[in-house]
C-alpha cells in the first residue's frame, strides 16, 4: 500500500487535464475525517478504520495528529486546519507542494 502522502499526490494520466488525476485516497474524506477530529467527534481509531490505512499510513496519521494536538488555541487549530487544507489540495492537484518533503515542509511536520 502507498504511504499515506503518496495518496495526497496525483498519478497523472493526462497532464493537460488536472481533474484526470486519479488518487488512491479521497482528499476531502480524508481532510473532513480531520476536523471531525479535532473537533473532538470522531477518533483516531475511526479514522483509521474509515480510511483502512495500514500501519505505515496509520504512523503518518499520528505525525498530523500530534501535530494538530500540539496546538493549544482554537484560533491556531483554525488556522492550522485551514493551511492544511490548501496544501492537501494544491498538492492533490499537482499545483503546488507537489513532493512529500514540500508538503510536510509546509505543514511543519
Amino acid at each position: 500500500m502507498p504511504d499515506l502522502f503518496d495518496t495526497f499526490f496525483p498519478d497523472p494520466v493526462d497532464p493537460e487535464d488536472p481533474l484526470a488525476f486519479p488518487r488512491t485516497m479521497d482528499i476531502s474524506t480524508f481532510y473532513f475525517g480531520i476536523v471531525d477530529y479535532v473537533s473532538g467527534n470522531t477518533t483516531r481509531a475511526q479514522i483509521i478504520s474509515f480510511l483502512s490505512l495500514d500501519s505505515e499510513q496509520t504512523a503518518q496519521l499520528d505525525i498530523l495528529l500530534a501535530t494538530v494536538d500540539g496546538i493549544t488555541t482554537i484560533a491556531g487549530k483554525v488556522r492550522w486546519l485551514l493551511e492544511f487544507q490548501a496544501a492537501l489540495h494544491l498538492a492533490a492537484f499537482g499545483i503546488k507542494y507537489t513532493t512529500k518533503a514540500d508538503f510536510a515542509a509546509r505543514l511543519g511536520l
